[in-house]
């Protein structure tokens, strides 16, 4: 117990620079998100007055204008400038960050067998796995709670039942996202391939929209919380899949590292 206790928090501790830069990123850009609010419903009232005007593509590029009139309300505003933007888009690659070198960096560093020869693999496997799992799930948590908190603080009136319900979502998604890098981590003996291999996942996802039959493949509404922010509550059907998707990824995850030659 006490040595897969040693390997959890040591992970804790290698990731501790990527955790602190994260933060600080993501806060400077809530922070550039809630300064804007002031000026926002002064542009989308000239946006509104002007869409007539406006060329066709820069139209279909704005989109519907009474759309734009619910970034007056508070609520609609942090929801779709935060979650269903800043944070929301940027999600995957957080994921990607945290669990691409989680095994790969110790197999490129070989630093994988001081681990095999004084620990069972199963001890191995699920310390890493849910040290990083654990690490994704605090910074998540921390960075959907300040939304609502910050705009409070700058006396907004916003409410705090739909980024938690959002927050679901993220946390099913991330899951996902977070065991399908894993796998990439352990497949490949290098950190370089794990993050191609990853970035091509996050580019490929919205491409699938394209296709109708295909564009349940897309995350992205989901991870986003759209269903949520157009008050049509949890998308619970969607969850469901894709936390079974998690827990079969989590299987074939522990599979190959149990299997894998070092």
């Amino acid at each position: 117990m006490y040595g897969v206790m040693f390997m959890f928090w040591k992970e804790w501790y290698d990731m501790r620079l990527r955790f602190f830069i994260i933060l600080i990123v993501f806060i400077f850009m809530l922070i550039m998100t809630i300064a804007m609010r002031p000026y926002t419903s002064t542009i989308m009232d000239e946006i509104s007055e002007q869409f007539g005007n406006l060329p066709d593509f820069l139209k279909k590029l704005v989109g519907d204008p009474k759309m734009l009139s619910q970034l007056k309300n508070d609520d609609f505003y942090l929801l779709s400038q935060w979650f269903g933007k800043n944070l929301g888009q940027f999600l995957p690659i957080i994921a990607l960050v945290i669990a691409f070198p989680i095994f790969a960096r110790e197999t490129e560093k070989k630093t994988i067998y001081f681990f095999l020869s004084r620990k069972k693999r199963e001890n191995v496997f699920w310390s890493k796995y849910i040290s990083g799992l654990s690490f994704t799930k605090t910074l998540l948590g921390t960075l959907t709670i300040l939304a609502p908190v910050g705009m409070r603080l700058a006396g907004y009136n916003v409410h705090f039942s739909k980024p938690l319900m959002i927050l679901v979502h993220e946390i099913i998604a991330m899951l996902f996202l977070y065991s399908l890098y894993i796998m990439f981590s352990i497949i490949f003996d290098d950190q370089v391939k794990p993050i191609l291999v990853g970035l091509v996942t996050i580019f490929i996802m919205p491409v699938f929209s394209f296709v109708e039959s295909l564009s349940f493949l897309n995350i992205y509404p989901y991870l986003m919380g759209q269903q949520i922010i157009n008050d049509l509550g949890i998308d619970w059907n969607y969850s469901i899949v894709l936390l079974a998707l998690s827990f079969v990824l989590i299987f074939i995850d522990r599979k190959l590292f149990m299997t894998k030659e070092f």
